[in-house]
């Protein structure tokens, strides 16, 4: 936001086959727009992307340490590259038929980075490694008829996997050596398995109704009953919040057990008989599931406190398996219906719903609201919302519904208004709604997600008092809202999510010291707050984004006496690391930021605003600028919306 006005799962449909201000809200106020066509609420973007040999039947995915997602076939190992999803490479495995299953990624050598594919092989009873490039795929026996299920990474450096039908839990160093120590209870059917953050191992007994825990040294902590009998726990994951997350694939639930072993929750999964399967934690803080039941055929998401969304897969009865995180803010899964699917986290000011940022517009002389949708450097397509008139601002852009599409939020100077656009895809306006009339005392100064359900709110500061306040949103109403704290004499620069939880932070900055302060934020209430640093007056905060691509926020400062752009890189309310990237001159201002080529990364968004100028550019940022390039050239009536966009 720049504040300023201008895991892997198996095949087969049977789970054991190897294949604030408080306003009154009843108020609402019309913002007059042109009449538009008012379609059905737009699913969340999900892109769907053909395996190229038919009926291949893709099982298990992981994120490769080349960038890209591999994936298992019944007889290949795939690959997709994420910037160029329809190009997927196959690779055969040696033994045939052999029904290659769970994919992980692993070290060559013991204590190394990640460097190779590792896969189980269900028929063959194999582990089989692979490396990024070439053609070579080495194969290691199991036990014979051990059908091996999930690997996963350990703490040690080792592969662990499951053995279902020898109910054991298998062990493969980098080298090739392996071991194996059977499961305490009997027939248990282990199936998924994941490493804690305590540094054990966590597994699922799908049979025996249990999770199961052991050291890496192979010996058996213990085994927790779950509580919803016959509950058929499937896929394990280790979660955002410091415990580990399950799948129940009969029970229709998603669990939760503590590292100390108690269940806490086990949630309803909305849709009946779903039949749950792979579970990831997202870069968004929330944990991600497949619904593979053709009556459901959806991807799932719970947030940490049990809040749920679901979004229809296109093509039907997909039988959606496995689901991992990509390397570009996407959730990526494997669907028995030969596709890799793909689906992405809302960008800021998207507008297509294609996992790129766009850019609004409104031309000051009109009224008229437009946007460009973006590809990287270039426009794919432009069009026009409608005209409002002047003394309407758009002081706002996130989603508000949750529909992957963003929202225009708008304020009436006059009356002190707040109102909201719906919008949908096409330059549709979906719905219009507003509140009663607030003082004018209180500013909207962000928009963000507080609470992490996936939907936007608006974040307020009283002015006179100091006093915040933040409107959490469903839509075009405001069911709960709530003031967590009172600051006065600072600025709030900016909002993003510095921790990386899933929920937005405030982003302060007191001018008379240039110190900056950032609040760590649960829903309404104040997690943290603290002191990032200070810098000198010439340095101003110029916006909020990922640039580095890990799932926490950063702050992009600019020097006012040279021009010169710089990063701070954060964790929390601590600065990670520092950089610059170079001086612009000052005609050239930024005026929001963005992920305008889907590469997960934030991006900077350049304006021209000399006399006669207009031309836009932008960056496209790494660590450096990756990319550059002028985006067009518009008259400077015409005025970029970058107000709380990111």
């Amino acid at each position: 936001m720049i504040d300023r006005t201008d895991t892997v799962s198996q095949r087969s449909d049977n789970p054991r086959c190897t294949r604030s201000p408080r306003v009154a809200l009843a108020a609402i106020v019309a913002l007059a727009i042109p009449a538009f066509g008012w379609p059905e609420r737009a699913a969340a973007q999900i892109t769907e992307f053909p395996i190229p040999t038919p009926n291949s039947a893709p099982s298990g995915i992981t994120l490769g340490p080349d960038g890209a997602l591999w994936f298992t076939e019944l007889n290949n190992i795939g690959r997709l590259d994420p910037t160029n999803p329809s190009a997927i490479f196959e690779y055969a495995v040696p033994t045939s038929k052999s029904e290659p299953n769970g994919i992980a990624v692993g070290p060559l050598v013991t204590g190394g980075p990640p460097a190779a594919l590792w896969f189980t092989e269900a028929f063959a009873s194999q582990i089989g490694r692979k490396f990024p490039t070439g053609n070579v795929i080495a194969e290691f026996a199991v036990t014979s008829g051990s059908a091996p299920q999930v690997i996963a990474l350990g703490p040690d450096g080792a592969l662990w996997f499951t053995e279902r039908d020898s109910n054991k839990i298998g062990r493969i160093t980098p080298a090739g050596a392996l071991s194996e120590v059977s499961v305490p209870t009997s027939n248990s059917e282990p199936t998924g398995i994941t490493a804690g953050p305590d540094g054990n191992l966590w597994f699922t007994e799908f049979n025996t109704n249990k999770i199961g825990r052991m050291r890496p040294d192979g010996t058996f902590i213990a085994e927790y009953i779950v509580t919803t009998p016959n509950a058929g726990p499937q896929f394990i994951t280790a979660g955002p919040d410091g415990a580990l997350w399950f799948t129940e694939y009969f029970a229709n639930k998603i669990g939760r057990i503590t590292t100390a072993g108690m269940i806490t929750n086990e949630f309803s999964i909305p849709t009946s008989r779903s039949q749950p399967r792979g579970i990831t934690a997202g870069p968004d803080g929330n944990l991600w599931f497949t619904e593979q039941d053709s009556g459901a055929n959806n991807i799932g998401r719970i947030t940490t406190a049990g809040v749920f969304h679901e979004f229809p897969i296109p093509t039907s009865n997909s039988s959606p398996f496995a689901i991992t995180a990509g390397p570009d803010r996407a959730l990526w899964f494997t669907e028995g219906a030969n596709n890799i699917g793909r689906i992405c986290l809302p960008r800021s000011h998207d507008f297509s719903n294609d996992c790129k940022s766009d850019i609004a517009w409104r031309d000051a002389n009109t009224g008229t609201v437009a946007a460009w949708l973006m590809n990287g450097l270039q426009t794919q397509q432009t069009g026009a919302y409608g005209a409002v008139a002047g003394n309407w601002t758009i002081v706002g852009q996130r989603d508000f519904d949750g529909d992957g599409i963003a929202d225009l939020l708008w304020r009436d100077s006059n009356t002190g208004t707040p109102a909201i656009w719906l919008l949908a895809s096409n330059f549709q306006v979906l719905q219009t709604g507003g509140f009663a009339p607030v003082d004018n005392n209180w500013a909207i100064v962000g928009t963000g997600d507080f609470n992490g359900d996936g939907m936007g709110d608006i974040l307020w500061y009283h002015t006179p008092t100091g006093t915040v306040a933040i409107w959490l949103m469903n839509g075009l109403s405001a069911p709960q809202t709530g003031t967590p704290g009172v600051l006065p004499g600072w600025t709030i620069a900016g909002t993003g999510d510095f921790d990386g939880d899933g929920m937005t932070d405030i982003l302060w900055y007191h001018g008379p010291t240039g110190t900056v302060g950032i609040w760590l934020m649960n829903g309404l209430s104040l997690k943290q707050g603290g002191s990032a640093g200070a810098v000198a007056t010439n340095w101003r905060i110029v916006g909020t984004g990922d640039f580095d691509g890990d799932g926490k926020s950063d702050i992009l400062w600019r020097d006012n006496n040279t021009g010169t752009v710089a990063v701070w890189l954060m964790n929390g309310i601590s600065m990670a690391q520092g950089g610059g990237y170079s001086a612009v001159p000052s005609n050239w201002h930024i005026i929001d930021t963005g992920d305008f080529n889907g590469d997960g990364k934030s991006d900077i968004l350049w304006r021209d605003m000399s006399m006669g100028g207009g031309a836009v550019a932008i960056w496209l940022l790494g660590l450096q600028v990756l990319q550059s390039g002028n985006a067009g050239s518009v008259p400077l009536n015409w005025q970029i919306q970058g107000a709380n966009a990111d």
